[in-house]
């Protein structure tokens, strides 16, 4: 095995590590021997990789958001209208966090543990991410059918619409079905609130 395949490998074993213990501990109580001891390394393994505890977590902040809006546009792609891509859209980024309820708990229960200072670069990744999702959201001759709302104005409502949903899906412990929540997000975004009938 090559220097770069091993190193490959021990810098995943952290992540995966560390995305269980900030799940379970949060990013507060967690410390670098916690980390270090869940992943099987020494500390100086661990900062060979990291910088710090601060600069691992925001890694898989990164990865996750990476991971979430790739596969989001991916499966966006394979659509053949506007409709239908919003549509596979919001179901593959509300499934995402059923799927993977570690990433949706390191998110969400380490919010207020970051502090403001280290809000900024949270901002930072998410925003660059949520880029990604507006460069590849369609074909250009399709935003004729979107009103001329600013398109990441209505990215972030999208994306925010569905997260309402997801923390309160995550909150119940899935206690009702997501995707029978998702159908009526559809039907708000891409129709609005007004019934026609009134």
């Amino acid at each position: 095995m090559s220097r770069e395949e091993n190193n490959k490998i021990q810098r995943d074993k952290i992540l995966k590590a560390a995305l269980k213990i900030f799940a379970k501990k949060g990013y507060s109580e967690t410390t670098t021997d916690d980390l270090a001891a869940a992943a099987k390394v020494g500390k100086g393994t661990l900062y060979r990789f990291f910088k710090n505890k601060q600069a691992l977590f925001f890694t898989l902040i990164d990865i996750i958001l990476e991971d979430l809006f790739g596969q989001t546009i991916e499966q966006s792609r394979t659509a053949n209208n506007l409709e239908e891509r919003v549509s596979k859209g919001i179901d593959v980024y509300a499934n995402y966090f059923v799927k993977n309820k570690k990433s949706f708990s390191l998110i969400l229960q380490n919010l207020g543990q970051i502090g403001t200072k280290n809000f900024a670069k949270l901002h930072e990744i998410f925003f660059s991410k949520l880029k990604m999702l507006e460069d590849n959201l369609g074909p250009k001759d399709e935003k004729k059918l979107v009103k001329p709302f600013p398109q990441e104005d209505m990215i972030l409502c999208g994306v925010g619409l569905v997260n309402i949903f997801v923390v309160k899906w995550f909150f119940s412990r899935g206690s009702f079905d997501l995707s029978k929540k998702t159908e009526m997000l559809k039907e708000v975004l891409l129709r609005g609130i007004i019934s026609q009938k009134g």
